[in-house]
């Protein structure tokens, strides 16, 4: 059986025109926390983001007809579908997590109401709930 001599040249010209016509895609994943300012600026545009780490009961119970939104930034270290902060408190994830990974969730707290658990927003693992 007798090769063709042209089908090598061929195949690295196709090879190399693939290769250099292939334009960069640059990923554009969101983070936690961008997605949680794209939800409060959609559902409260007047209203500013106010982000606190520690619970801080004076201000929650008295948020109603503020101009903030509280929003509570959560530390926590994963068991699967849900982790624990150093204190002991509990939290579910929007999904599965490796176990003992460090979890950032943020809890958008309704800013209409002055309930400690009224809580419209769960923003964790590039997931909103």
């Amino acid at each position: 059986m007798k090769r063709n001599p042209f089908i090598i040249p061929l195949l690295v010209i196709a090879i190399l025109m693939c290769s250099v016509y292939v334009s960069p895609s640059y990923a554009q994943t969101k983070t936690d926390y961008t997605i949680m300012k794209q939800y409060c600026k959609k559902h409260y545009p007047t209203k500013t983001i106010r982000v606190f780490t520690k619970y801080n009961a004076k201000k929650m119970e008295h948020r109603k007809n503020t101009k903030f939104v509280y929003v509570e930034k959560f530390t926590s270290y994963s068991r699967g579908y849900y982790g624990y902060s150093k204190k002991g408190e509990y939290v579910r994830y929007n999904k599965y997590v490796k176990k003992d990974k460090k979890v950032i969730s943020y809890f958008v707290y309704n800013p209409y109401t002055n309930y400690c658990d009224d809580v419209v927003a769960v923003i964790d693992c590039k997931r909103l709930r």
